[in-house]
């Protein structure tokens, strides 16, 4: 890995066992690969490449030369395992396809076949969103993707305008990709759009799965470019005729719900914001999280070094300026992200007089994973933001 250790840059090196010089192979295009395994003849190591909202199966020689591209199929997969007769097991999805099972043979130029797919029941058969994929340029010059997801029945060229409800990913080097639009997760995009609510997923700077300069490029910047990233790709939709300029929401989970607690502090513009696990003072987190190092390093500072910054980059110290009406959720058992963070920034809006509501679950860590929380949250999310953009 080169430089901290968020975010990072990294490579394949191989270390002999007799001893000698490290050797380094080739970089692929995100410089993040994952190692999947050796190839039969021993002459070369798969790795995964995230690439935009995509995934790639790579082959690095170990002579150091150029990378073989092995599958490039524009889906998305982040399982894979590779046999030893040299086939390679791919768990793959698309915005109209849950994940699946694909097969390859890394010996032969095939593509990719299915071998299994998920039972019918577990995904009704239901019409799916409308899906477009948005490119813009940012003024600074960073190419951004966006994902609309459109009701199925929605036609153009009848030019009704939807609201619309972004969607802000974690991490923040994580990123949105051609994930399965009937995947349930606290903003799931089939059924918002079964309200008749458009959805726009964005990959601002920060995003992984764009190469290091990228990736890097909100450090000592949270809620800045990233920030008008996001908002620009708001005004994208607007300028298509597609997006309601005053039926506007926002939501997002970890990062995205500090993007989401910052946002509002920001702009007056959106109606409704749903603010998960969010990240709301970042000097008290890095005081009470399991990652202490996190925020010290993306801000390039500790936070008696430099408090001003802190405090400028901070959503409580902007909760002041909040307008937008929200909800709050949040596991009480997160020790990623604090309940006290969201117990913050709650109070804060509630002793303003802004309309909030806090929905604390219990025994969930970061992640709401018991199956009847996650369908609360879940609803809760679709009935609040159908009530106030619908």
């Amino acid at each position: 890995t080169e430089g901290a250790g968020w975010p990072y840059a990294g490579r394949v090196t191989l270390y002999s066992s007799q001893g000698g010089e490290p050797r380094s192979l080739a970089d692929v295009p995100n410089e993040q690969p994952s190692v999947l395994g050796w190839s039969l003849d021993g002459n070369a190591v798969y790795v995964l490449n995230q690439q935009g909202i995509g995934s790639q199966l790579y082959a690095l020689p170990i002579d150091g030369s150029e990378p073989q591209l092995c599958v490039d199929t524009g889906h998305q997969f982040e399982i894979a395992h590779i046999n030893g007769i040299g086939q390679a097991a791919l768990v793959m999805q698309n915005f109209d396809e849950p994940n699946s099972v694909y097969l390859v043979d890394l010996s032969l130029a095939e593509s990719p076949h299915k071998v299994a797919e998920p039972v019918a029941p577990l995904f009704p058969d239901a019409p799916l969103p409308q899906v477009r994929l948005l490119r813009w340029t940012t003024p600074d010059g960073f190419d951004i993707e966006g994902i609309l997801y459109l009701p199925h029945e929605y036609d153009a060229s009848q030019g009704e305008s939807l609201p619309l409800l972004l969607h802000i990913h974690g991490g923040p080097a994580s990123i949105f990709q051609r994930q399965f639009a009937g995947a349930p997760y606290y903003y799931t995009p089939a059924a918002l759009c079964e309200r008749g609510i458009a959805m726009l997923r964005c990959n601002p700077r920060g995003s992984g799965g764009y190469g290091k300069h990228f990736r890097f490029a909100n450090r000592r910047d949270w809620g800045g470019g990233d920030y008008l990233d996001l908002q620009q790709g708001v005004d994208e939709v607007i300028a298509l005729g597609i997006a309601d300029p005053a039926r506007l929401g926002v939501c997002g989970w970890s990062y995205g719900g500090f993007m989401t607690s910052w946002t509002i502090t920001q702009t007056a513009r959106l109606k409704a914001a749903s603010i998960g696990a969010a990240v709301t003072n970042p000097m008290g987190f890095n005081a009470t999280a399991d990652i202490p190092s996190f925020i010290p390093d993306y801000f390039g500072c500790e936070v008696w070094e430099d408090l001003p910054f802190y405090q400028a980059h901070s959503p409580v110290f902007h909760a002041h300026k909040v307008v937008t009406p929200a909800i709050m959720q949040h596991g009480d058992a997160d020790a990623r992200v604090p309940l006290e963070q969201g117990l913050q920034y709650y109070d804060l809006l509630r002793r303003r007089g802004v309309p909030v509501e806090m929905y604390i679950y219990p025994r969930q860590g970061h992640a709401v994973s018991e199956p009847r929380l996650l369908a609360d949250a879940l609803q809760r999310n679709l009935d609040w933001f159908t009530e106030m953009l619908g």
